[in-house]
């Protein structure tokens, strides 16, 4: 039997045979989003396709979204960021083809955001929240997203869009299932069993050419119990909060609707 799947991608409905691994369907629980291979290819998609030539990052940032930028075609300005982690000496208009990325730290920083949206033309900033797969998307011109920095999947990245349309990949990644073993290993055995692994798949993300989503990784979200993890992430957040808010320079505030990566 042959059918199309919600991709309109050619699939097989088998009966009989062997049994497949045995997961629950929660359902697509991002299911306006478009979804890529990873949060940096993403990251370049929409640069790409905003034709976007400055991109202002700020400071405190990871190299794959250098890469992601640097990939595109763009160049990268750096900007530092006040003790609220509030972006530092922006100028009063950013030119035209340049946008400014800012990251959702540890996905607490809801209320800076609003205030970039206040500060910055929407047309022009991406937020990347990669430590923030749970944040409500904005009206800024991009929302990104990286699913494996929350839960076990081998790769994953989503796009929410404000205004601008781009074109999901057509070219599937073929790379999950040799991602996936060191999340096998590490059911099975421990995380130092696979860490080798774990290292070799992240690695093997370092092509940031967009590709959509693989059938496996889309499957595998669809088998998270996703109300679960917010409400641990919130909880386990609170418990650690509890004894070393005091020592903290920082104050870290939890809203009742932000979801820390940590």
């Amino acid at each position: 039997m042959i059918s199309l799947n919600s991709k309109g991608i050619e699939s097989t409905l088998e009966i009989g045979g062997y049994f497949g691994l045995d997961l629950p369907d929660h359902g697509d629980a991002f299911p306006d989003a478009l979804k890529f291979q990873s949060g940096r290819a993403a990251i370049r998609a929409v640069l790409e396709c905003a034709d976007i030539k400055r991109v202002l990052l700020p400071a405190y940032i990871c190299d794959s979204v250098i890469q992601a930028v640097v990939d595109s075609g763009a160049v990268v300005d750096t900007y530092f960021l006040d003790e609220s982690l509030y972006p530092k000496d922006l100028p009063s208009t950013l030119p035209v083809k340049c946008a400014l990325l800012y990251v959702n730290y540890f996905g607490l920083c809801k209320a800076i955001i609003a205030r970039l949206l206040q500060d910055i033309p929407n047309s022009q900033l991406i937020i990347d929240n990669s430590q923030a797969l749970f944040a409500l998307p904005t009206s800024a011109l991009a929302n990104i997203y990286s699913a494996r920095k929350f839960i076990g999947v081998p790769d994953g990245g989503l796009l929410l869009t404000s205004g601008l349309e781009v074109k999901e990949p057509e070219d599937e990644d073929t790379g999950s299932f040799e991602r996936i073993k060191h999340l096998l290993l590490r059911l099975a055995y421990t995380a130092q069993d696979g860490f080798q692994d774990y290292l070799e798949a992240e690695s093997s993300l370092s092509n940031t050419k967009p590709l959509m989503m693989s059938r496996l990784t889309n499957r595998l979200l669809a088998s998270i119990d996703m109300a679960t993890v917010k409400h641990q992430r919130r909880e386990n957040f609170l418990v650690l909060a509890a004894r070393l808010d005091k020592f903290n320079l920082h104050k870290w505030e939890l809203d009742s609707e932000s979801v820390p990566l940590c």
